[in-house]
């Protein structure tokens, strides 16, 4: 699958019309990625921010999922962090990325 970058709805699009070719390809995988921030230099980029439940994380897991299983491949959260480019001092080094992570991982399904 293409790589959608943070518009994850466009699996959707993919999927119908990919499922839409009478001899649709084989798709060996479809990925997703989430970085809180994103770049470090984001205002929002603090521990506090980091601990708030984002919905956005499960939506755009079920949305992905649910395209891979109409091409009838897997799905996989392949990547996540706090923030690209090395991570942020004093966000992704503390005890609260790490507790992120924790809550982060059953949105990774491995399906």
């Amino acid at each position: 699958m293409p790589d959608v970058a943070s518009h994850t709805a466009w699996f959707t699009t993919i999927a119908d019309k990919l499922g839409a070719i009478s001899n649709c390809p084989t798709i060996a995988l479809s990925r997703t990625n989430y970085y809180f921030t994103r770049p470090p230099s984001n205002p929002k980029g603090n521990v506090t921010d980091l601990l708030k439940p984002n919905p956005r994380v499960a939506n755009d897991g079920a949305l992905a999922f649910a395209a891979a299983q109409r091409l009838h491949t897997k799905y996989r959260m392949t990547e996540g962090n706090t923030c690209y480019r090395g991570g942020k001092p004093g966000m992704s080094d503390s005890f609260g990325a790490a507790l992120w992570a924790a809550d982060l991982l059953p949105s990774a399904r491995v399906v």
